[in-house]
């Protein structure tokens, strides 16, 4: 996007000094919040781990999916360069995360950064959108419990690349320069599944799978519940984010696991801010936005509601009150 076009993009008003301030970047409050986060997904893990063979194997299992599948917000943070200030923290960081969940980090990168120039923008975002319009009643409330098109996306898009084959997707937004860099990530991916699968073979033992490839699928849900609040319902093809996007108030313990990624208008219009400085954000600006949804439950009923009336009109989209809408 070039700059012209970025400036066509609604901004609300806000000190220069205090953006500056928030969008500073932190290894100490990096470490702390993402170091916390794998305390816990380690911790879950040695405790389902341990649960093997007990009546208490599904619960532990269950949990510690559930805490797996926040990778994702962290991976999205550190697909944005602004978790830590030492680039080489958010390069180790991102390949963990990336490993983990078998996105490729050049490919998603890219792909996430067509979503930030041009969200919910017909034909060019490709992330924006988990439901249909129509939507299809029975199969996107499966992916939205498993993410099973992600899923399939994301291990063809590493097929196809680790054999030299650009994808359809990756030719709009990744640059050329970036595709070698893009195939050899991908046979590292490759190499990475292959090997948990073999050794769960060779090992006669469920284990790597059940720790690293299955909560890929089944530990997605809450994610998903909170991620899919982010844009769903709302306009299409207009440059205002807070058109576009929602921002629902959670509690302490689920804005820690997501990142604070429920502040996300805030996010779409300034990305630079690390997501630990997101409510500050919030807080300086919220009178210039629309009023956030209160809860999960309260952002889930306008969505509910929204998806009814589009299985009828799939033109129609929820206008959020705003007080002005600037040009």
């Amino acid at each position: 996007m070039d700059k012209e076009e970025k400036n066509n993009w609604y901004k609300p008003e806000i000190s220069e000094a205090l953006l500056k301030e928030i969008s500073r970047k932190s290894d100490y409050k990096g470490l702390m919040r993402l170091g916390s986060y794998f305390f816990i997904l380690l911790l879950c893990g040695y405790i389902a781990f341990l649960s093997i063979n007990t009546v208490y194997v599904v619960p532990c299992f269950l949990l510690y999916g559930i805490v797996f599948g926040f990778l994702n917000a962290a991976h999205h943070e550190l697909m944005h360069k602004s978790v830590f200030k030492s680039t080489w923290l958010n390069k180790t960081g991102l390949w963990m995360t990336s490993l983990l969940l078998g996105h490729e980090q050049i490919y998603n990168y890219y792909s996430h950064l067509q979503h930030h120039n041009f969200t919910m923008i017909e034909g060019k975002d490709i992330e924006g959108r988990p439901f249909h319009r129509p939507p299809q009643i029975l199969t996107d409330p499966i992916d939205h419990l498993i993410k099973y098109r992600d899923s399939y996306h994301y291990s063809k898009t590493i097929l196809f690349h680790s054999f030299g084959t650009i994808t359809e997707n990756a030719q709009l937004f990744v640059p050329k320069t970036k595709y070698n860099e893009m195939r050899m990530n991908a046979k590292i991916h490759l190499l990475f599944n292959c090997s948990i699968i073999v050794s769960s073979f060779i090992l006669s033992t469920w284990i790597p799978l059940l720790l690293v490839i299955f909560p890929r699928y089944y530990g997605g849900l809450l994610h998903n519940f909170c991620s899919a609040t982010q844009h769903t319902g709302l306009a299409s093809n207009v440059k205002d984010h807070r058109l576009n996007s929602r921002t629902v108030l959670i509690g302490p313990v689920l804005r820690f696991l997501y990142f604070n990624m429920n502040y996300h208008i805030e996010h779409h219009l300034y990305p630079s801010v690390p997501f630990y400085s997101l409510e500050i954000l919030h807080l300086e600006i919220k009178n210039q936005l629309p009023k956030p949804a209160s809860s999960l439950k309260d952002a889930w009923i306008e969505i509910i509601d929204c998806l009814k009336i589009q299985m009828k009109n799939p033109d129609y989209f929820i206008q959020p009150v705003i007080k002005e809408i600037r040009g």
